[in-house]
């Protein structure tokens, strides 16, 4: 798919060598499994680039330089088409007798601080060098407040952001510093940083950052696809279509759990204070467009170019005044894009986001959302319904879900509570051409429907 479709694919074979998991793998598989990714590869046009691991054990120590050195020259020997790089953790350390077989918490102990850390940046660069000898691209993951240091000691090496926060930017002094420095920007602006990735696209089940949540939730899209506002950011600062995105800064909402350097400020897409009379609203607004209008209830506020702000973008305050807020895009002076949110009236009925029929293969999945809404068809985002889902035909509801990491209920159900004013359901079509129809339910609402599958008709 990636081959087809053109993405770009940093390919990378471990995380961690000889600590965590693999650890008791590591000194017998190593070759092989190494040697099984480049050979299955090798011959992708997608696969830019060969990651020898990320974020080991004993970074830049000589122990690790060694395995470094060893694992590049297997992958060499293999293909010397392509550039190899590790992906280095912001934390370095002095030389320790650490057995890591008896560390429970290998990440714990590769991230967090102690009296090993080195603070002094002559003393971190020294320790980059020994790795930037040895791989062809520095590769750095949540480094951008070092960049310019590190292209300075080594200027005839390009920089990739392996990975990257997806809102703030650290101090030199302090990599947790809440800058609001987009580091997805940070390529425009400096010619030897190739790019970065956002860690992470998609919400994940697992490195929960402690209970209640069940995942790890600092993402563009939740599990259930439902795209955060941190999605229409980086839609603005790449998408070539025009667009145009309004949020309001709400921390009426419930906290998430996502571990704050990775997370964004608690901005919805909605306009529904109810709890206010005409308090000022922090917002956002994120565009590609030259020039951004605002319109509450048809009163204009006059803003500044998304190229004149940081981040290119738009944030301020508006009174909050129940109704209708559009934002429009101009390029060149003509109208392109819009969007609108508008304050609900009380829910009354329920509408999937695909409208009333979707086409699907025989055993196909698809997953459908469905929203909570009022009589005009407005979002209500608010809303925490229990829904239940049915299917009728050759068909079977395969999982439920809202996109919410923080909930207890089980997936593999037919039934979930909304989220922000949505869930979803996963189902199958069956072996047989045909048409299954999908309902879903919730007390005090108007049910919703969607057909699916093969219209033998059509």
């Amino acid at each position: 798919m990636c081959d087809e479709l053109g993405f770009y694919v940093y390919e990378e074979c471990f995380d961690k060598w000889t600590g965590g998991l693999y650890g008791r793998y590591f000194e017998t598989e190593w070759k092989k499994d190494l040697t099984t990714m480049v050979e299955r590869d090798r011959n992708r046009t997608c696969v830019f680039i060969w990651g020898l691991g990320n974020e080991v054990e004993n970074q830049a120590q000589d122990s690790m330089i060694r395995l470094l050195k060893m694992l590049k020259g297997q992958v060499v020997s293999l293909d010397n088409t392509r550039p190899v790089t590790y992906a280095m953790n912001p934390h370095f350390k002095r030389e320790s007798n650490v057995d890591l077989s008896g560390v429970k918490d290998i990440q714990k102990f590769v991230d967090e601080t102690d009296d090993m850390e080195i603070y002094d940046m002559e003393e971190r660069l020294d320790c980059i060098a020994g790795i930037a000898d040895v791989v062809d691209i520095i590769s750095c993951n949540y480094q951008e407040q070092w960049y310019d240091k590190i292209h300075e000691r080594f200027p005839d090496k390009l920089i990739l952001g392996t990975e990257i926060y997806q809102f703030f930017k650290g101090h030199e002094n302090q990599m947790q510093n809440f800058i609001c420095e987009n580091p997805s920007l940070v390529p425009l602006e400096k010619k030897y940083v190739m790019g970065g990735f956002i860690w992470t696209g998609f919400d994940y089940l697992g490195e929960s950052m402690g209970y209640p949540a069940k995942g790890w939730g600092g993402s563009l899209i939740r599990t259930n696809g439902n795209r955060r506002p941190s999605y229409y950011i980086m839609q603005s600062y790449w998408s070539k279509k025009p667009m145009v995105y309004f949020a309001v800064m709400d921390y009426s909402l419930k906290d998430e759990g996502v571990k704050e350097h990775w997370d964004i400020p608690i901005y919805a897409e909605h306009w529904h204070f109810p709890q206010f009379h005409r308090a000022v609203i922090p917002y956002m607004i994120a565009s590609n467009c030259e020039e951004v209008r605002l319109f509450v209830n048809e009163k204009e506020f006059y803003l500044p170019n998304p190229s004149q702000c940081a981040n290119r973008l738009i944030t301020g305050f508006i009174p909050y005044v129940p109704g209708r807020v559009k934002v429009v895009g101009y390029i060149q002076g003509e109208e392109v894009c819009s969007r609108e949110v508008v304050t609900p009236d009380a829910p009354v009925e329920l509408r999937f986001t695909e409208g009333e029929y979707v086409s699907a293969d025989c055993g196909q999945q698809r997953l459908l959302t469905v929203r909570a809404c009022d009589e005009h068809g407005n979002p209500y985002f608010r809303e925490e319904s229990l829904v239940n889902f049915e299917i009728e035909g050759n068909g079977e509801i395969l999982a439920v879900d809202n996109g919410n990491l923080m909930g207890n209920e089980p997936y593999d159900e037919t039934f979930i509570h909304m989220y922000h004013g949505q869930a979803s359901v996963l189902v199958k079509c069956g072996d047989i051409p045909g048409i299954i129809r999908v309902s879903a339910h919730a007390s005090g609402m108007k049910s919703g429907s969607l057909r699916c599958g093969l219209n033998t008709d059509k």
